[in-house]
Order: C-alpha cells, then structure tokens, then sequence
C-alpha cells in the first residue's frame, strides 16, 4: 500500500509554498477512501488554500488545479471535510 506519511506531507507542503505552479489532479493517495488520505487531502488542500490567500493580488496565482473527474470528487469531498472541520 502506497500513502504518503507524515514527513512526505510536510516536505510537500513546504514544495508547495516555495512553487511558482502546483498541479493537482486527484487524491494523494492510491487509495483515497482511507482515513489517512482523507486527512493528507484535508491538511494539502489546506496548504493551498492558504497559498491562494496570500496571492490573492497576484496576476497569475501560483495555484493552478488540473480539473479531471477525479480531481473534482476529491475537491469536493476534501472541502466538505474542511467545512465539517470548522
């Protein structure tokens, strides 16, 4: 089984922050539907949320999200948890 672990996590979130692009498309995970790729969802979604904010004024934000079918459950899924969460 592949997941990304707590450090992979970290090291993707600071890529993500230091990125010119960050292209998404789909679950962090071969499995989405485990709690630990929900959670990895959650806290990356989070991160680009948060990177999106703090460009919010920039011509050509950094984050870009490649829109397949699969991209688009997770994101939905993803946002709704977040929501839940708040």
């Amino acid at each position: 089984m592949l997941q990304f672990g707590p450090e992979t996590l970290v090291e993707v979130n600071h890529m993500t922050a230091n990125s010119f692009k960050v292209f998404w498309d789909g679950s962090i995970s071969l499995y989405p539907q485990t709690t630990l790729s929900s959670t990895n969802n959650k806290t990356f979604m989070n991160k680009l949320l948060d990177v999106r904010q703090e460009s919010e004024n920039d011509l050509e934000p950094p984050v870009t999200l490649i829109h397949g079918s699969d991209t688009e459950v997770c994101l939905r899924e993803t946002l709704m948890r977040i929501k839940v969460d708040q």
